[in-house]
């Protein structure tokens, strides 16, 4: 059963492999770096509840440094 250690597992595994990644433009190199936001569904959330926490999760990325991790 998936819990929030799989969910942030996942998460660095995404984050490590993204950042091995380049990107080749007019000859410079830029690595790539994201921010990933997530959550675990609750027995007591709908649809709805579901997707403002996560958006709120989402939110809470772009205010972070670069490369960052938030799963709640």
């Amino acid at each position: 059963m998936p819990n929030a250690d799989t969910l942030d597992r996942a998460a660095q595994r995404l984050q490590k492999l993204i950042g091995m990644a380049t990107v080749s433009w007019w000859g410079d190199k830029f690595s790539l770096r994201i921010n990933l936001g997530g959550s675990m569904m609750r027995h007591d959330d709908s649809a709805e509840s579901l997707a403002q926490r996560v958006e709120q999760t989402l939110d809470q990325c772009q205010n972070q440094e670069e490369g960052r991790l938030l799963v709640p």
